[in-house]
């Protein structure tokens, strides 16, 4: 398992596996297909086992398969974990847990943006978030990123050329990064205000 978290990243390799697993799961694939991709890598099927197996998680019983942890976790808690897992697979710098922090924020805070103004599909909100900074945790360009995650083309039309209906997203994620409050609350009134953002963003660190 060590081995599964520390070897060189490579797009082609075990970051690829996760970013497909990803999009099955938003894609809401049938529930076979996203086992046997988990079942196609051993490790990462003995780490969700472990995961899950640990205390609290299963009330005391033992989960002995693919398909019981899958329906345990859920399909929702499955995607958070499967990408908690892939931003943690960039290679090891000082910057990198500051990194991983800023991806899991930006893709709690692109869905929840999304819930809010009834976007149809807020779950690829999220992936629109981590991909955003993933060229940055896992040294590769934007095209490869985009490549392996499949998204929708006003996703990538988004986060190559910041136009499309979900620039204006990504445009108020960065002003309260920055922090530019000004450009913030005026990105921020189609979806409630300043301060609904200010409390989506304490409830996205957490």
């Amino acid at each position: 398992l060590a081995a599964y978290f520390l070897a060189p990243y490579r797009i082609g390799g075990r970051a690829r596996h996760l970013m497909r697993l990803l999009n099955q799961l938003i894609r809401d694939e049938d529930t076979t297909a996203v086992v046997q991709e988990i079942k196609g890598d051993a490790a990462l099927s003995v780490r969700l086992l472990q995961h899950l197996n640990s205390a609290g998680m299963t009330r005391g019983s033992t989960l002995g398969s693919i398909e019981q942890a899958v329906a345990v976790l859920g399909r929702d808690a499955l995607y958070h974990w499967v990408s908690g897992l892939l931003v943690r697979m960039g290679p090891a710098r000082p910057a990198a847990a500051t990194l991983q922090a800023r991806a899991l924020w930006r893709a709690r805070m692109l869905e929840m943006m999304g819930r809010a103004a009834k976007e149809p599909q807020p779950g690829t909100l999220y992936l629109v978030g981590l991909t955003s900074v993933l060229p940055l945790l896992l040294q590769i360009t934007m095209a490869e990123a985009l490549d392996s995650m499949q998204l929708p083309a006003h996703a990538a039309e988004a986060l190559e050329d910041r136009a499309g209906p979900w620039a204006a997203y990504l445009s108020l994620v960065e002003a309260l990064e920055k922090p530019d409050m000004a450009a913030a609350q005026e990105l921020a009134e189609p979806l409630g205000g300043l301060d609904a953002m200010m409390g989506m963003s304490a409830s996205a660190w957490k």
